[in-house]
């Protein structure tokens, strides 16, 4: 059995395993583009107890890199020759060289507990190399860089599933497609749902696009009602408001009680929020965040935590997302911002949720009848990212009669373009039908 691949913390790495086992390392990489391509990055030739062994890596990787393909027994033996040729193999040491080719080339072995032993030195020595760059950022307290530099480590994988095989796996896409409307998160706002194919998904990152007072988070309040009332469990990151603000208007909404009259009517609202919590009690979680200073990374981690108290979210709301502070910082704010929408579909990809946040539109909107993607502040890149895009539009006229416009901007697996109507009551945050 091999030695361990555990190391010190500090010095040079090298594998502890035998030569036997080393060649076998090899000959996973020989044999293996997709070994190759998960490691070639962080395994060095230096690894390696000795030069013999270094020289056959360097060897394969030429192969890949240069020519794209796996190298040949004649193409190392050449090689082999070709270094004796130029002295840089000495007389003696041929037979070493052959002899280690022959272990190379020998695939009576279990390449996946091979494969498995390296992958895990990889990781080993990312990390060893991650903290002992982030012991000297911390003496800078360069916290963001330390972030940065744990993330590479954090973020390592070998994935080695080849993807969906199409035509092999006809049987199991279908039945996954007839649990799709099962994992729909149905907005109940009048007219919208049929529009989206009834509702978002898990996976997916929608957004509300309007100007400043448009009615962006009570839109966001009700996607997160909805929700709740379709049994799912929402998660409600708040980074502008504070959690008892943003309680009070799911407390009008549920209630329907006005928030003007949310201090007057108490009793009423205890009982019909009680009522409702009777079944759905446990489903809403509000957080607040500093503007600013949430990342990303921030919103992953409470995500994580909540996950290991038993409480596992089907959609989450960020309002809204271009108050985030991105994970990493850049010299010009849109390509912050797309980082910033980038890492929320990673969320969403990653656990797998659903989420909805809210992006402002820029001032030429306040001229515009209709508001489509071109009038996205910022970072056109949102727009690209998103799969969902709708904007609130409402004229002057409009707002005195309090009805508005979602237009659907952006709708990857539908048709853009529609616009509903609907009536708007502010004071007890809902929508209704337009007559």
């Amino acid at each position: 059995m091999p030695k361990s691949l555990d190391t010190e913390l500090t010095g040079k790495a090298k594998f502890s395993y035998p030569k036997e086992f080393q060649a076998k390392v090899l000959s996973c990489l020989y044999s293996s583009h997709t070994f190759f391509a998960q490691v070639n990055q962080f395994l060095y030739p230096e690894y390696f107890e000795n030069e013999v062994l270094a020289f056959f890596c360097r060897k394969i990787y030429m192969c890949y890199r240069e020519y794209k393909t796996a190298p040949t027994e004649e193409i190392l033996s050449l090689e082999i020759d070709k270094a004796k040729e130029n002295k840089e193999i000495l007389s003696e040491a041929f037979s070493v060289y052959s002899s280690t080719l022959d272990l190379i080339l020998d695939q009576d072995f279990k390449q996946t507990y091979v494969e498995t032993q390296v992958q895990d030195f990889i990781k080993f020595q990312v990390y060893r190399d991650s903290l002992s760059q982030g012991i000297e950022l911390l003496k800078d307290r360069d916290f963001r860089g330390i972030d940065e530099t744990l993330k590479v480590a954090t973020s390592l994988s070998f994935d080695s599933r080849p993807g969906q095989k199409y035509f092999a796996e006809i049987d199991s896409r279908l039945v996954r497609r007839s649990k799709v409307q099962e994992e729909e998160i149905p907005t109940l706002i009048p007219g919208l749902d049929p529009l989206i194919r009834g509702g978002i998904r898990k996976k997916e990152l929608a957004v509300i696009e309007g100007l400043p007072g448009s009615g962006k988070s009570i839109f966001k309040i009700n996607v997160a009602k909805g929700a709740v009332l379709c049994g799912k469990k929402v998660v409600y990151y708040t980074l502008e408001m504070s959690e008892d603000d943003i309680a009070d208007r799911f407390d009008s909404t549920f209630s329907g009680v006005r928030m003007d009259a949310l201090s007057k009517k108490v009793a009423t609202v205890k009982k019909r929020i009680s009522k409702l919590g009777v079944k759905y009690m446990g489903s809403l979680i509000i957080k607040e965040y500093p503007t600013k200073l949430c990342t990303p990374d921030t919103l992953e981690a409470h995500i994580n935590g909540l996950i290991e108290t038993g409480f596992f979210p089907d959609l989450i709301i960020v309002d809204y997302a271009d108050l985030l502070r991105p994970n990493k910082t850049y010299s010009q704010r849109r390509f912050e911002l797309e980082n910033i929408y980038l890492d929320l579909r990673s969320i969403a990809m990653e656990f797998p949720v659903a989420i909805w946040t809210a992006s402002q539109a820029n001032r030429r909107a306040t001229e515009a009848e209709l508001i489509g993607m071109e009038f996205v502040s910022e970072a056109f890149s949102k727009i690209m990212i998103a799969d969902i895009v709708i904007s609130i539009n409402q004229s002057k006229a409009e707002e005195e009669e309090e009805e508005m416009r979602l237009h659907i901007v952006k709708n990857r697996y539908a048709k853009k373009g529609k616009i509903i109507k609907i009536k708007n009551a502010f004071g007890r945050m809902q929508f209704s039908t337009h007559p």
